[in-house]
């Protein structure tokens, strides 16, 4: 069994000389796509090159492209690495299809990149065509790259969560499934307008060509951010009942975890990593929270009620969507001198330190 993600990804990469596959990538946009490259924007997942870019005729605007990366095709004989090549293939078509689907739901921008263009095809994915993707541009950093530098206020924190949940539940049926700090954007750097970016891993019931069961029970799909036993097979291996678990895999419960995971990240410093044990169930984690009285312990009966290894004892997107609303009411209902003192405080206290917390040798600390 194998775990899908950015070590495969490295092996398939590693005769590929970066520098010369980066600047065919450019080429591939200057003379194939008619844009000039205004900036490079660093990729070390090794997915794909990404370019912020502007058309030859009009600077006025900027757009985004993505080239994914195209790894030298295995010998056919060599099984394991050819499924792997065509899975890293089938990334592109499944971004593609899903961003051609978000854009009908939603052309503003706010929730996602607007698709424009694109090249990736199911019937191409044994090719050695080069795919790219191109949407709208977003400007502004990754949460990763902003919490790098700053700590977040508990109620900025709620607020960020909110609205990634609302763009899992504008999105519908379809899933994300990746929903980590490096994959949201925040528009002009506001932590009140993040966008959901690199749909790879998404997932819907009308995706209904091979790229839909192309990740099967055999893979595992998301990160080391937060993986959760529905998608996760080295999860999985320790839980008796993995029929019931792989028949929920694609339940939207998984993305509305996810963006609580980010809740917890954003607070507290840490990545949730894993459900077992749960990421909150710590001394110093929780009392620090009860420092904050009714609305901290309202954040952790929401970890409770979320951080369940069943998916089907969580919560729904909308309900977790109110109890957020109800704890920004309570904090609003506080005096103000009240919250202005504990919110300093909190932000006083910084990140949890890595040593804090009780991990096993699978776990991999990561401060703020």
């Amino acid at each position: 069994q194998s775990t899908w993600g950015e070590s495969d990804t490295t092996i398939l990469m590693a005769k590929l000389d970066a520098a010369a596959a980066e600047a065919e990538a450019e080429a591939f946009v200057k003379d194939n796509l008619k844009f000039s490259v205004v900036d490079p924007i660093l990729d070390k997942s090794g997915q794909a090159f990404c370019f912020c870019v502007q058309s030859l005729t009009d600077s006025s605007s900027k757009e985004f492209v993505k080239v994914y990366k195209l790894p030298q095709k295995p010998k056919d004989d060599d099984t394991e690495n050819i499924r792997k090549w065509r899975l890293y293939r089938s990334r592109a078509v499944r971004e593609r299809t899903a961003m051609i689907e978000l854009k009908e739901k939603d052309e503003t921008g706010h929730y996602w990149p607007v698709y424009i263009n694109g090249n990736a095809e199911e019937s191409e994915i044994d090719s050695s065509k080069i795919f790219f993707l191109q949407t709208s541009f977003i400007c502004g950093k990754t949460l990763k790259e902003i919490c790098q530098n700053d700590k977040i206020a508990i109620d900025v924190a709620i607020k960020c969560t909110l609205k990634l949940l609302q763009i899992v539940s504008a999105a519908g049926e379809r899933l994300h499934r990746d929903i980590k700090p490096g994959n949201i954007m925040l528009r002009d750097d506001k932590m009140d307008q993040p966008v959901l970016i690199d749909w790879g891993l998404t997932f819907s019931p009308t995706d209904d060509s091979e790229h839909r069961t192309i990740f099967e029970n055999k893979d595992s799909v998301g990160t080391r951010f937060f993986a959760l036993p529905e998608s996760n097979n080295e999860i999985t291996k320790t839980i008796q009942d993995q029929e019931y678990l792989h028949k929920n895999r694609y339940d939207k419960r998984c993305d509305a975890t996810l963006c609580v995971g980010i809740l917890f990240y954003l607070i507290t410093g840490r990545n949730p990593e894993a459900l077992v044990p749960q990421p909150h169930n710590h001394d110093e984690i929780i009392s620090r929270f009860k420092d904050y009285g009714r609305v901290g312990a309202s954040v952790l009966q929401l970890f409770d009620e979320m951080f369940q290894v069943e998916i089907t004892r969580r919560l729904e997107v909308e309900v977790v969507i109110q109890k957020l609303k109800d704890i920004l009411d309570l904090m609003g209902n506080q005096s103000k001198s009240s919250l202005s003192e504990t919110l300093q405080n909190w932000q006083m206290l910084g990140p949890i330190a890595p040593t804090e917390i009780p991990r096993n040798d699978d776990w991999l600390a990561v401060q703020k």
